[in-house]
């Protein structure tokens, strides 16, 4: 089982604030490392990506990264969470 967490604009591909526009090198290089790290699971992929993050003081949306774009619709899950379920004095989200 592989996780791949973080999955959104913003943070893949990667910029740092102050490092300028994304060549295409260096866009083929995030791409190729997010494959890399989606064909290590055998069994089964869990990538995730947050609708809204904080970053650098203020919060904003992100969404699924633009990476995913190119992987087929029916292999990715629901865009949003499902709900939580109570158990005792915890709660769990269901992936």
């Amino acid at each position: 089982m592989v996780f791949l967490a973080g999955c959104e604009r913003g943070l893949l591909p990667l910029r740092m604030p102050g490092s300028g526009p994304l060549t295409p090198a260096e866009a083929a290089e995030e791409r190729r490392l997010l494959f890399v790290g989606m064909t290590r699971a055998r069994g089964r992929l869990v990538m995730t990506c947050a609708a809204r993050r904080s970053r650098h003081g203020a919060e904003e949306a992100t969404g699924r990264s633009p990476f995913l774009a190119s992987v087929s619709p029916e292999l990715l899950g629901p865009v949003t969470p499902p709900p939580a379920r109570r158990t005792g004095d915890r709660q769990l989200r269901l992936l």
